[in-house]
């Protein structure tokens, strides 16, 4: 009986693997982004609708092929996939020189933006590479994205920009020579087609173009000698109004350089806008006469970035599927249910559950990476005991921390009642502080837990390591998505680094704080201020995904 237990479990986990692969074609052949999939032979295996209707190329046409260059170029030569999949990322430069970058958000992917002369068009596209458990790369995806309007649009705005500033004297001899109404007609000829406003030293309004009038909804004799900042109030991703001093007018005004940046502006009917910003001054005789803005609605942008989250969430979860299969087989292998395991055969399925579970903690930490992004995940708070949690979540650690004959020293304030929060988000947060100390630090090193009042309304967790540090000139970086410090990756391999850049966002996003103080070679300290009120309860879509120890 136990035999034939194990035995339907593997072919439930052979069934639940295909499930997977069905649901992944799925995902990549219902997806309305253009993209393909190649082996590690380079013949492609997924070509999906979308692409195929972009490309006029049937799926029918090169599946099975490595004919994928077909739908780009005239000529036989590697896509950015193809040499992904080779490795032979120095050749990159010499296809896409000055125009690819390494992607900040997918590891050993990168990202390029070229124009193919044969379709007429602009195309950014991403391609990374696709491993399998034991980590050997066995194909790569590639997905396009058409951004000609946008290339134009951006060329256009490019020239007339420089045509703007070339003619700013002209504009200004103009002025004087035919008077105030007739340079106001004149400028507004040379407008573009996104929202101009031109202003005085002072931020108050001269002119605007047709196209800022219908983005902010207020009409040019409304708003002319009144204040921009005041009329159209701007505010940072964070939410933040912006004040004056620090608005792009005041700082050119001042002499300073701002290049282009994404606010959110308030229109008169009091909706709220993304809007790309350019700003130069007006010069004349060695005076600065006032600033011209260039503004560009860029909602549609962004709601593509926020697709591309939501993309990367559905993605990670339907491939979570095959590596849960994996785990139950190789437990009931370990526990002897189909049968004593040999000495060889024990070391070979633990070091596949060892990396099975690294699997299935990158793709929890892109699941909660794209919660995070995208402001979807539940807070569920109920009556929860810090002390408790904490120890939960080190007792996990026993084996390894035994293993390294580390010192753990605990001190735990009677003071600290109860508080409402969720349990699986402190559990998240204890867990990542946790594992990363316990990691870092040393064969018989010390690490102290500690947990008291910090004021009457607020609670101090800290852990205080003796391990690696952080290195100073890298420490701003530390809670960026997928840093990890230089010492880190040579002390241990692996690790997504997303681990803080998750807590730092849950903190934020739940009204706590985290902050450290390190020092390389000696050790590192975070703590987190915890108020007592807890957390606001938050619905949602789902919730966050803890990772295994």
């Amino acid at each position: 009986m136990e035999i034939d237990s194990a035995a339907n479990k593997e072919r439930r986990a052979e069934e639940k693997y295909k499930m997977c692969c069905h649901d992944f074609r799925g995902v990549v052949y219902g997806s309305p982004i253009p993209q393909f999939v190649i082996g590690a032979d380079h013949k492609v295996i997924y070509w999906n609708n979308a692409l195929a209707k972009y490309s006029g190329i049937d799926e029918k046409e090169v599946v099975g092929t490595n004919g994928q260059w077909k739908a780009f170029y005239d000529q036989e030569r590697p896509c950015l996939a193809d040499i992904l999949v080779d490795q032979k990322i120095e050749l990159i430069p010499e296809f896409y020189e000055g125009k690819y970058t390494k992607s900040k958000l997918v590891a050993d992917a990168y990202e390029a933006v070229d124009y193919f002369p044969g379709m007429k068009k602009w195309l950014f596209f991403t391609a990374a590479v696709m491993r399998d458990d034991s980590g050997e790369i066995i194909g790569a995806v590639e997905t396009l994205e058409d951004i000609t309007e946008r290339k134009e649009a951006e060329n256009r705005l490019k020239t007339k920009t420089e045509k703007l500033q070339k003619n700013e004297e002209k504009l200004i001899d103009a002025i004087k020579k035919l008077g105030e109404e007739k340079a106001k007609d004149d400028a507004i000829l040379m407008s573009i087609g996104d929202g101009l406003v031109i202003t005085d030293n002072s931020g108050g309004v001269l002119m605007m173009n047709n196209a800022f009038e219908k983005m902010i909804g207020w009409r040019a004799d409304e708003i002319t000698g009144r204040s921009l900042t005041e009329i159209m109030p701007c505010r940072d991703e964070k939410g933040d109004l912006v004040p004056y001093e620090k608005r792009f007018i005041c700082r050119v005004i001042e002499g300073e350089e701002t290049g282009t940046a994404v606010f959110y502006y308030t229109r008169k009917d009091g909706t709220c806008f993304p809007g790309a910003v350019t700003v130069a001054s007006i010069d004349f005789g060695g005076e600065k006469l006032g600033a011209v803005s260039v503004i560009r609605d860029v909602t549609k942008e962004i709601e593509l970035d926020r697709a591309k989250s939501e993309f990367i969430s559905l993605a990670s979860h339907q491939l979570r599927d095959a590596p849960t299969a994996i785990r139950w087989s190789t437990e009931a292998l370990l526990s002897g249910i189909a049968g004593e395991l040999g000495a060889k055969q024990r070391e070979y399925i633990e070091e596949i559950s060892r990396c099975n579970k690294s699997a299935i903690g990158l793709i929890n930490d892109l699941l909660n990476v794209s919660r995070l992004d995208l402001g979807t995940f539940i807070v569920d708070t109920k009556k929860i005991s810090l002390v408790e949690i904490c120890e939960s979540e080190l007792k996990q650690f026993e084996t390894l921390i035994k293993d390294k004959s580390l010192e753990i020293a605990k001190n735990f304030s009677s003071d600290v009642s109860e508080i409402e929060a969720d349990p699986q988000l402190v559990q998240i947060i204890f867990q990542n502080l946790i594992s990363n100390a316990i990691y870092y630090t040393p064969a018989k090193g010390r690490i102290s837990l500690a947990l008291s009042l910090s004021d009457a309304d607020t609670a101090l967790f800290s852990i205080t390591d003796t391990g690696l540090g952080v290195p100073e000139e890298q420490k701003p970086k530390i809670f960026g998505r997928m840093f990890r410090a230089s010492n880190a990756k040579k002390a241990r391999a692996g690790g997504s680094g997303l681990g803080l850049y998750v807590i730092k966002q849950i903190t934020a996003q739940v009204g706590w704080s985290i902050g450290f103080e390190s020092k390389e070679n000696e050790g590192t300290t975070f703590y987190v201020e915890i108020p007592l009120s807890g957390m606001p309860k938050r619905d949602g879509q789902t919730k966050l995904t803890k990772g295994l120890a």
